[in-house]
């Protein structure tokens, strides 16, 4: 939709600076937030990949835009995806949501340790074209900045799988 915009602030822009950094180049340097996840107030921002990119692959970026009318404030949660199989785009999705559902994902991330993956930025230094992958969630107090290739933290199918199932489950209730 045009006229939207999405709320950015210098965490939320270096956020999306290092998730492309790492997609370009291969690796970005995690770095801990030194903050618990309960003093990180609330999630604003999540930015989460997988996948040999074009081949078998998926992106998803939530960020709160502003969908007032007429200089009025009203918030809405953007989900913007797009998945690719053999070099084809298979689903793109761009749907606005209630800001509240960062609540399922904020959740999510507590209820499945991920927050515990910040900070984790390995690579498997046999496999130059492996899969990847990269999580960006910024909270109001804090960054979960966690990224690899062919390596994965010790909770990694526990918290990816509740990840992508409700980002899918979303994709496909609005896509």
């Amino acid at each position: 939709m045009t006229g939207h915009r999405q709320v950015t602030t210098p965490k939320t822009a270096i956020a999306s600076v290092l998730l492309a950094l790492s997609i370009l180049m291969g690796g970005i340097t995690g770095c801990s937030s030194g903050v618990s996840l309960k003093d990180m107030g609330e999630l604003k921002y999540i930015c989460f990949h997988y996948g040999v990119y074009y081949v078998d692959s998926y992106l998803f970026e939530l960020s709160i835009v502003d969908v007032g009318v007429d200089n009025s404030e009203a918030w809405a949660l953007r989900v913007n995806g797009e998945g690719w199989l053999d070099y084809k785009v298979v689903f793109s999705v761009d749907f606005e949501l209630d800001v509240s559902a960062l609540d399922d994902f904020a959740a999510i991330i507590a209820d499945n340790g991920i927050a515990d993956w910040n900070g984790f930025n390995q690579v498997d230094g046999r496999s130059e074209n492996g899969y990847t992958w990269g999580l960006v969630a910024e909270y109001e107090n804090g960054v979960i900045d966690a990224y690899g290739i062919e390596k994965y933290p010790s909770n990694w199918e526990k918290g990816h799988k509740a990840l992508t199932d409700l980002l899918f489950a979303l994709s496909e209730a609005h896509g």
